[in-house]
């Protein structure tokens, strides 16, 4: 099995924002521009259903799953 990514495949990331106390999960996209999301997530804040939160860190994880290459981005947050 190749670890070669055909360039042709638009290949999106799962990304999740969860509270850094605990890890529930607030939201949850898939995007390829995981810079764009990265860099606004860590600007002033994030607002979610009214409520305000802050960038506190992030894990970049790479995986198999069932024979597919997945990527997935959890950025997590503090309550304001």
């Amino acid at each position: 099995m190749s670890n070669r990514v055909d360039e042709r495949e638009v290949i999106k990331m799962h990304i999740e924002f969860c509270m850094n106390d605990g890890g529930s999960v607030l939201y949850t996209m898939e995007s390829n521009d995981v810079a764009g999301v990265l860099a606004a997530a860590k600007g002033d804040k994030v607002i979610f259903d009214k409520r305000i939160y802050k960038y506190n860190s992030h894990i970049l994880n790479h995986y198999v799953d069932n024979g597919l290459k997945k990527q997935e981005l959890l950025i997590y947050l503090d309550e304001e």
